[in-house]
């Protein structure tokens, strides 16, 4: 065979396989860059919370990178400064390299902070990039939300591209506090009886002596009320009264108690009449 034909063919397969090598790598640049489009989403969880004032609460930034190996992010916060204190940022394990350190400003109610990938081991899928912890300020419903300079990079895409598609914020509701109610004492009023002007006596029955032997006499006991208009009537008790007989003498009636002179005379008499009969039998 010619010299010259075997040089041709052998420049031939050359070109061929050059050819057929070229077009698989273009072809896998191709397949590599649409994997590597911009797919990523960033969101603050749990999306929607409730506090009190003065309560404090973690929120997780999470990230989620679907097809892109992420190198880092650079993350702004806003919130309302009239309702919220944001207390402090902490870095989650997704991006663990701080690039740039927290930055919080809660007059303007604004904060920032940029996290990196370990360079021997991008990240690719889900994970929490930082911890937010808020404090309750006011009564009121704000959102906590992702600044507009927020954003990402990865692998294959250029240095000016951002790999964040989605941004999503939360929302918190601050409800007042519980007034703590306060114990009152009230005195303990205890009435005491005053005499009232014009305090109608209460009358108790006792027992006295009369003509007969059988009457019984009321004696009236006043009672007192207390002011304030309480009044305190003290219960009637019957007592026992020893009887007095009063000797009267009208006309020929006797008396009814005592002894009289005559009687006392006769009965001298008597005895003396007595012992002289007694000392004459002797």
């Amino acid at each position: 065979m010619n010299k010259k034909i075997i040089i041709g063919i052998v420049i031939f397969i050359i070109l061929a396989l050059g050819l057929v090598a070229g077009l698989f790598l273009v072809q896998r640049q191709q397949e590599m860059r649409k994997k590597a489009a911009p797919a990523s989403t960033l969101s603050i969880l749990p999306p929607t919370n409730t506090i009190k004032v003065g309560d404090e609460i973690d929120l997780s930034v999470n990230m989620n990178t679907v097809t892109n190996t992420t190198t880092g992010a650079e993350l702004h916060i806003t919130f309302d400064p009239q309702k919220l204190e944001l207390k402090e940022i902490t870095p989650g394990t997704f991006l663990p390299n701080i690039f740039v350190q927290p930055a919080i400003d809660n007059t303007t109610g604004t904060a920032s902070v940029t996290y990196g990938a370990q360079p021997a081991n991008p990240p690719q899928g889900e994970g929490i990039l930082a911890t937010l912890k808020f404090k309750g300020k006011s009564p009121g419903t704000t959102i906590v939300d992702f600044g507009t300079q927020t954003k990402g990079r990865g692998i294959g895409e250029g240095a000016s591209t951002d790999i964040i598609v989605n941004k999503t914020g939360t929302s918190i509701t601050i409800l007042a506090p519980t007034p703590t109610p306060t114990p009152t004492t009230s005195p303990d009023t205890t009435p005491t009886p005053t005499q009232a002007v014009g305090a109608s006596p209460t009358p108790t029955p006792t027992q006295t002596g009369g003509s007969g032997g059988g009457g019984t006499q009321t004696t009236p006991t006043p009672t007192t009320k207390p002011a304030g208009g309480t009044q305190t009537t003290s219960t009637p008790t019957p007592t026992k009264k020893a009887t007095t007989v009063t000797p009267t003498v009208s006309g020929d009636s006797l008396p009814v108690s005592g002894t009289s002179l005559p009687t006392i005379m006769l009965a001298i008499a008597g005895a003396i009449v007595l012992f002289l009969g007694i000392a004459l039998a002797l």
